[in-house]
């Protein structure tokens, strides 16, 4: 079960809290599944390097002075469109070229 998902040693004592943290280690393995089943193409199955693309995304918000705050996604790979597809493009701001 904690194959991919690096998961650290298990420091619980009771019944009820070994119960629960594996639960939630095999709820956590059932959707990163279910996410690269349902995906049409997905570019990377294992677990470990899409934790790492996952890692490297970048949500910057941006305050300049006299006008709207913005958002901008950055460090977006093909890996994590592959995953993801169309849900990545709700975090991107297309008001930003207006603004300029």
């Amino acid at each position: 079960m904690k194959d991919g998902l690096e998961l650290r040693p298990i420091r619980h004592w009771s019944d009820l809290a070994v119960k629960g943290y594996l639960l939630l280690t095999f709820l956590t393995n059932f959707l990163v599944n279910l996410t690269l089943y349902l995906a049409k193409k997905p570019l990377v199955r294992d677990i470990r390097l899409l934790r790492k693309f996952l890692n490297n995304l970048t949500l910057t918000v941006a305050y300049p002075p006299n006008a709207f705050k913005f958002t901008i996604l950055s460090n977006i790979s093909n890996e994590v469109i592959s995953i993801l597809g169309d849900f990545i493009k709700k975090y991107d701001d297309d008001s930003l070229k207006l603004r300029w």
